[in-house]
């Protein structure tokens, strides 16, 4: 049974696009068995110029793997897709994996966040699972 997660809402960047002239500044959501990035592009000198917000949504399904990484300087996520074409509209993901910089500050959301991610795909394989039949 899917279900609307507004708490998982988790602020991301990614960074040094475009020889250090560009960033991405945007929110990691899931909703209804995909994963949802919201995100705009942003010079990284000034911040002044702005992008519109664009939406990627990927299915659980096409999701390889997505962890949180917790080190001392960099609190990370990584997103590993099953194909390149998940994150080809997304500057910044190479080879099917996108590197998502979460602020210290938001942390503990990303955590939280990133496990409900994961058990969210478990349940949805799960209930594949149980309508699956070997016709």
């Amino acid at each position: 049974m899917d279900t609307p997660f507004d708490d998982i809402n988790i602020p991301f960047r990614i960074a040094n696009l475009y020889q250090g002239l560009g960033e991405i500044e945007g929110r990691l959501r899931a909703h209804e068995g995909v994963l949802l990035l919201e995100y705009r592009m942003k010079d990284a000198v000034l911040g002044v110029l702005r992008s519109r917000v664009k939406e990627l949504r990927i299915p659980f399904d096409d999701i390889e793997d997505i962890e949180f990484h917790n080190g001392w300087f960099r609190k990370r996520i990584t997103v590993r897709a099953r194909g390149l074409r998940s994150f080809a509209d997304i500057p910044g993901a190479e080879g099917g994996t996108l590197l998502l910089v979460v602020a210290r500050r938001d942390a503990q959301r990303a955590l939280a966040g990133i496990a409900r991610v994961r058990l969210l795909q478990s349940e949805q394989r799960l209930r594949a699972l149980d309508n699956w039949s070997p016709d």
